[in-house]
């Protein structure tokens, strides 16, 4: 009694019955309840099993538990209708039948034998068989079972099989949707309350978990991943709804599973009738509009002249399609990777050549493989194209080949000119890494672009101005070479036929594809032009470093030099002003940049830069030689006023006179003229020492700088000789003066006595004692006037004696 009272207990309809029984009637019972055996089959009659109980396979219906039937005969039972009838052992194998004639074992029959197989198999084809299961799955049996042959008649119309239709308005697929749904309704009726329940009853307890493929352990993972952002999963607070849709999706997932599994088991009739679900809840109609196609007719003709002229579809062009695509989609006329190979910076000559080098490499593959490979490809098809040559010799109709050869050269053209896309925007954007704008305000400095340039800009001075060698505009004209160089590497490029047909050589039969004024020609033009202007904004900013030396380029600070020269006073401070202010600059010039890394460009300035330093240079120079020849005129006239000092000094006086004079000079000299000879010595030793340390000096003008600092000490011992000469000199003079006296007073007595004499003689009158008298006065008073003479030199030298 135990077990049948939990046999009642329990709802599961895969212990009940097989199928619902009607009961007899009760026999007459005193007992106003019925009995727990017949409770208990009452209980169980109302749900019957859906599945099998023990099956060697999943989610086995209950109708085949009563068929002998193996595992794959029922699998195709359940899942090919047509086949249900069908059993393994009565199937001939392939191996028994032979070409000519249809061999029969005994006992076995062929399929073809079997009864109505030959016309369901010729009545149902793939495509009205995947409609009509959709069919029966949105409609419902019923509606199925009656409309199945009327599928089945459209189903072998042309216009169904090539999947064209026609066009129609959205109000008219509303209307055909309506009537359709309309006409369902009316086949199919809405399931009771009872049929509802039971038919939920069987998808929540009549399909076990065991029965259902478990869902994937990743099925999860991937939807948070796709579905639900990292930050909510990273939310602890919403951990706990996290949890509930990860619920609610195993629940989605086996609700699912089971309610399909009862819907595929329902659509069997039988089934239906021995569940007791006459009806299934219907589903919510989908009305999908499909867009008006008013270009049907357009779409087909133009598909039709696309298939017959332009041979899409055609052998050769796949192939050759291929071919580029495998071996020279990423081929390019520029490669950046290989330029940037190249020790940067360099000039733009020969950039440009690097790039003409290149070229010239891409085009030689080009010619020598690309070419020869299509027309590999040509005759290697040959099939699929000679049919379109005319057949006679005499025929002229060539037009289905040469479209074949235009369509040819078409994609070609589009190979070439992807080719040359891919090269422009290759050196594109190897010059766009430098859009970003080079000027700067203030000091340069290097890190402040870390990029390595790519053309080498030189700065040199034509007259007295500095320019860029080469110029923006010639920077242009090379930077837009590269671009031409590109295009016309693909130009003059034969037509593949020229290598198929030699006779056609003598034709000019080129591949056309890009022309110089091409839109995106001009537009990579554009973009480089702009990267060039923004980078050149950089060097016009770096020039005006060298602003405040342009006194050095224009002349003006020659001006300058020899304006100050020329004045009458030369002052060493002045000397030492100009001196500091060359020598800063020369300074600064030896720490100027010579590379200047600005961009696209790196400047060189190390020919302006010499230059510059070098017009310093100059200008110290001339500063210099007009010191050291003013330092040696002035020595040099020191020298000869030593010299002839000297001189004075050491001539011997001849008479008292020339001693006074040498006494005179001594003194003035020694007080006077050594003394100022002293000064300007002093500042020859001062301008030396300014002069040795701004600039080197000649030998000549070290042998005039030790004579004239030598010449202080060398004539001191001139003027102790000549002082002792004089003293000498004087001695003798007195010696002297003191004789000539005595010999005057001599000569004086003698005179006086010869007068008295001559004044005792008598006076005669005879003429020749007067004669001889006269000679005697005219002789006494010669004699006198030479005593007077005499005497007068001795108050002479007495004089100058200074006695």
């Amino acid at each position: 009694m135990s077990r049948i009272q939990e046999l009642m207990d329990s709802n599961d309809p895969i212990f009940n019955s097989s199928r619902t029984i009607p009961l007899p009637p009760l026999p007459p019972n005193d007992t106003s309840t019925p009995s727990p055996v017949y409770q208990l089959i009452k209980r169980q009659n109302n749900y019957p099993p859906i599945l099998r109980i023990n099956s060697w396979t999943r989610s086995a219906p209950y109708k085949e538990q009563c068929e002998h039937r193996s595992p794959v005969e029922s699998i195709a039972n359940n899942y090919t209708p047509p086949s249900s009838n069908l059993k393994i052992r009565t199937i001939t194998s392939s191996a028994h039948i032979t070409p000519n004639t249809q061999t029969v074992r005994p006992g076995c029959l062929l399929p073809t034998a079997l009864p109505g197989f030959h016309e369901k198999q010729m009545s149902i084809s793939a495509k009205s068989a995947a409609k009509s299961l959709i069919k029966r799955k949105r409609t419902g049996n019923g509606a199925y079972r009656k409309e199945a042959k009327q599928r089945e008649s459209h189903s072998s119309s042309p216009e169904d099989d090539e999947g064209y239709s026609r066009p129609m308005s959205p109000s008219e697929q509303y209307s055909l949707m309506y009537c359709l749904e309309g006409k369902n309704n009316s086949i199919t009726e809405e399931p009771l309350p009872e049929e509802t329940e039971r038919y939920y009853r069987y998808i929540h307890v009549g399909i076990p978990l065991s029965a259902i493929y478990p869902m994937p352990a990743d099925t999860l993972v991937r939807v948070e991943n796709d579905r639900l952002p990292v930050k909510i999963s990273k939310d602890t607070e919403l951990l706990d709804m996290i949890q509930k849709l990860r619920d609610e999706i195993s629940e989605d997932y086996e609700f699912t599973l089971k309610k399909i599994i009862v819907d595929y088991i329902l659509l069997d009739p039988c089934e239906m009738s021995r569940l007791g679900i006459k009806y299934v809840p219907k589903p919510f109609p989908q009305r999908v509009i499909r867009a008006p196609v008013p270009w049907h007719n357009q779409l087909t003709q133009s598909k039709s002249k696309i298939d017959t002229h332009l041979f899409l579809t055609n052998p050769v062009v796949t192939r050759i399609q291929n071919l580029w695509d495998n071996k020279y989609c990423d081929t390019k006329f520029v490669y950046a990777d290989k330029l940037y190979e190249t020790d940067f910076p360099v000039s733009p000559t020969v950039f440009i050549k690097l790039c003409r080098d290149q070229c010239a490499k891409t085009r030689a593959v080009l010619l020598d493989k690309w070419l020869s490979e299509c027309a590999d490809v040509l005759l290697t098809e040959r099939n699929s194209w000679e049919h379109l040559i005319p057949s006679s010799a005499s025929s002229n109709d060539t037009a289905l080949v040469q479209q074949f050869f235009t369509s040819i050269s078409a994609l070609m053209n589009a190979h070439i000119r992807e080719l040359v896309e891919r090269s422009l925007r290759e050196i594109a954007d190897f010059f766009n890494e430098f859009s970003e704008s080079n000027s700067f305000e203030g000091d340069y400095y290097d890190f402040n672009l870390k990029r390595k340039p790519i053309l080498l800009i030189e700065l040199l001075v034509q007259g007295s101005d500095v320019i860029f060698a080469p110029n923006k505009s010639e920077v242009t004209e090379i930077l837009m070479e590269v671009v031409d160089e590109i295009v016309n590497s693909a130009m003059n490029i034969p037509r593949v036929e020229t290598l198929i047909f030699p006779q056609l050589k003598s034709y000019t039969l080129l591949l056309h594809f890009v022309q110089l004024d091409d839109e995106l020609v001009l537009h990579t033009k554009s973009d480089m032009n702009s990267v060039l202007s923004v980078n050149w904004m950089g060097l016009e900013s770096y020039l005006g470093v060298y602003s405040q030396y342009e006194a050095l380029l224009n002349g003006e600070a020659t001006k300058q030099i020899e304006e100050f020269l020329q004045e009458d006073e030369v002052v060493l401070k002045s000397f030492r002003q100009h001196f500091d202010v060359y020598n800063r600059i020369i300074d600064q010039l030896y720490v100027l940049w010579v590379d200047v890394r600005l961009g696209l460009f790196s400047l060189s300035c190390t020919d302006l830069n010499q230059l510059l330093i070098s017009n310093a240079r100059s200008l110290l120079n001339q500063l210099s030689l007009f010191l050291a020849q003013y330092n040696r005129t002035i020595n040099k006239n020191i020298c000869d006023r030593y010299e002839e000092i000297a001189k004075k000094l050491e001539e011997d006086p001849e008479d008292t006179e020339a001693m006074t004079d040498l006494r005179k000079f001594v003194e003035e000299a020694q007080s006077i003229t050594i003394t100022g000879l002293l000064e300007e010595v002093k500042d020859s030793l001062a301008r030396l020492s300014f002069i040795i340390e701004l600039c080197d000096m000649t030998d000549e003008d070290i042998k005039i700088n030790s004579f004239a600092f030598l010449w202080p000490k060398r004539i001191d011992p001139l003027f102790d000789e000549a002082r002792l000469k004089l003293l000498t000199s004087q001695e003798k003079a007195i010696a002297k003066v003191n004789e000539m006296k005595e010999d005057l007073e001599k000569l004086l007595t003698g005179l006086d006595q010869e007068i008295e004499d001559f004044k005792e003689k008598e006076i005669s009158r005879d003429m020749d004692e007067v004669y001889a008298d006269k000679k005697l006065l005219d002789d006494i008073t010669k004699r006198i006037l030479e005593c007077q003479k005499e005497a007068q030199n001795v108050n002479n030298e007495e004089e100058l004696l200074g006695l």
